[in-house]
């Protein structure tokens, strides 16, 4: 997490901490407390006063060790004291422990704490990854004390190499690329930049959270360390993966396509893209209009107001900046694949000459525009290949910015949830078939707004806010999917990389008309940032799938946001061809003709056999 401020004050820690929850040793034989996701960590409290930027700087001086100190004895007494049930989140709190070693040159404990995380960690290929750069970063400075240094860099590049040459290439290449590509993010800038919207807390209230805390740690940890050590990452990625790119993979997909050339034969299917908004021009030809032949569009604003327009309306500003943006979307995706384009070079030049005052700017725009090209490209996937599929639109906007607005609240969360069943009721009148749902409305999420919109409110009663407001969003979700069985919900499962049995959000449901959808890539290996777990029982391809964009541009697309629509787009043809399946039919067969794939035994859609099966289907 990152930060920023332009204050020149130094920040002054208090050395004792303010703790809501004082933790103690269990007794003997006591039953520990579970843990099944962050909101229920104890809440810890850290006094913080002055310019946040100058104290994440000033890593060395007092204040800084003293915060490291308390986060440290913090995260230790609830490892200790407490049963977390969910390994992603021991996972994450022993690399805050981590990087709080390394920044105290503790090396062998760091390098204990990376055999730790290796070994709670259930993806093959990400536990092979964890802590590589780290060990390489150790291992340079034990020969080379001067981390500025043309051969600290060097040694770190030498370093990765060999750690690299050891491991399975043709396991853990996406990971390797999707490391390369993220170190052009760790910029002076990039790292600051967000300690504004931290500031203004600490102001109001001079004190921080635990989580807080573990961000200006990993911030300490950038700028003191991984950025006087990047040239050499970067150069051991190059040297190892020698332009090897995504394209390079065999391409399992090519094979399992169906498309149809023509509507001839095929029953029309309607099909609900409930997103961010659709450029309406590119699928005029595919989508349900009234009497009066406008598209059909129940549409609200992030205030939930209702407004059925089928886009958002964004700032003149950013729209003057399509092409600026989608040359930087484009570019993201080519650097994820280890292409080396124009676009990817803007993209690295961009960051790295991003100042930390433009760093709040940029990320508002981006998410902006993340939301309002969402839907088209979700859209592209759903509809692909597939002349029979009309489309019905269901639009709504979530909070973006520094300072989310709204501010969650349990208020805002039942009007949502009215929201959300005037949706579903919509999509049913509409006699659609099939829903895509590329979104989640995570726990997690509502607590990183709730503490930047509302640092004043306690950290309990922000946790029970999140909860109330997905438990509410989720009851409403339920009640209206139980009352439409004939449609099929696909929701994308999420992009953290986490078991969702301990990371909840407001589509965690388990009813025969749901499906969540995790992603794999081209090869249909599991994509390392997926989420999985008991409830996600179909992958799909969501690694630099080709969308299209407003405007009609194309780009290469990741998350489990563009697998789900695939799972709809093998969802549609089966109708078409079969339209007498029930929801029921559809999922046995998509199951059914699933690959299984992998020591978890994940369920690899394969579209040309359910097509298949759904027009042999005779009804029992």
């Amino acid at each position: 997490m990152h930060w920023k401020s332009d204050r020149l004050a130094t920040a002054v820690l208090v050395l004792s901490t303010l703790q809501v929850f004082s933790p103690v040793a269990l007794a003997q034989g006591e039953a520990k407390p579970r843990i099944t996701r962050v909101a229920e960590l104890p809440a810890f409290s850290y006094p913080l006063t002055g310019s946040v930027e100058a104290f994440m700087r000033a890593d060395t001086a007092a204040p800084a060790r003293a915060l490291r100190a308390a986060v440290k004895r913090d995260i230790e007494s609830v490892l200790v004291n407490y049963e977390i049930a969910d390994l992603g989140l021991i996972r994450s709190l022993k690399g805050t422990l981590m990087n709080i070693a390394i920044l105290e040159r503790r090396d062998a404990e760091a390098l204990r704490l990376i055999e730790e995380r290796r070994a709670v960690t259930a993806k093959t290929s990400t536990r092979l990854v964890t802590g590589i750069e780290a060990q390489a970063m150790i291992g340079a400075r034990r020969s080379i004390s001067n981390q500025t240094s043309v051969e600290f860099v060097k040694e770190v590049e030498h370093g990765l190499r060999s750690i690299l040459r050891a491991l399975p290439l043709d396991s853990v290449e996406n990971e390797l690329r999707e490391a390369k590509s993220s170190l052009a993010f760790v910029t002076d800038g990039m790292i600051v930049g967000p300690t504004r919207s931290v500031q203004a807390a600490v102001d109001q209230n001079g004190a921080i959270p635990l989580s807080v805390a573990r961000g200006l740690i990993a911030g300490m940890f950038s700028l003191a360390v991984e950025i006087p050590a990047k040239a050499g990452l970067i150069a051991a990625y190059d040297g190892v993966l020698a332009g090897r790119t995504n394209a390079d993979k065999a391409d399992v997909w090519a094979a399992r396509s169906v498309t149809f050339s023509s509507s001839a034969g095929l029953s029309p299917v309607v099909v609900g893209i409930w997103d961010s908004g659709i450029d309406t021009a590119l699928f005029s030809s595919r989508l349900v209009r009234d009497a009066r032949g406008r598209p059909r569009v129940m549409a609200f604003d992030r205030h939930i107001r209702q407004t059925d327009t089928p886009m958002a309306e964004l700032p003149k500003e950013l729209l003057a900046r399509q092409d600026e943006m989608n040359r930087i979307f484009r570019g993201v995706g080519d650097m994820d694949a280890n292409l080396e384009t124009a676009d990817a070079k803007y993209v690295r030049d961009r960051m790295a000459r991003l100042s930390a005052d433009s760093v709040a700017i940029y990320e508002e725009w981006q998410d902006q525009w993340n939301g309002y090209t969402h839907g088209t490209a979700v859209t592209s996937v759903a509809v692909a290949g597939n002349p029979a599929v009309s489309v019905v639109l269901g639009r709504m906007e979530f909070s973006y910015g520094a300072i989310p607005d709204p501010c969650p609240s349990r208020a805002n969360a039942e009007r949502e949830a009215a929201m959300l069943g005037r949706m579903v009721a919509f999509f049913r009148s509409q006699q659609a078939r099939v829903v895509n749902m590329s979104w989640g409305r995570p726990e997690n999420g509502m607590l990183s707004e709730l503490e930047r919109c509302a640092p004043s409110i306690p950290v309990t009663e922000r946790a029970a806010i999140a909860r109330y407001a997905v438990d509410t969003l989720r009851r409403a979700m339920m009640a209206e999917m139980r009352a439409s069985p004939g449609m099929l919900f696909v929701a994308s499962a999420g992009n953290s990389g986490n078991n969702t049995e301990f990371n909840d959000f407001a589509l965690r449901i388990d009813l025969p008309n749901m499906l969540l959808v995790g992603a794999v890539d081209r090869a249909g290996d599991e994509a390392s940032w997926t989420n999985t777990g008991p409830l996600v029982r179909l992958y799909a391809n969501g690694y630099l799938v080709e969308t299209q964009v407003p405007g009609g541009s194309r780009e290469a697309s990741s998350g489990t946001s563009f697998a789900a629509p695939g799972v709809v787009n093998a969802v549609a043809k089966m109708l078409a061809v079969q339209p007498a399946l029930t929801t029921t039919a559809v999922v046995e067969i998509l199951l059914r003709t699933a690959d299984v794939k992998g020591p978890r035994g994940l369920r690899i859609m394969n579209p040309a056999k359910a097509v298949a099966e759904a027009r042999a289907f005779v009804a029992r």
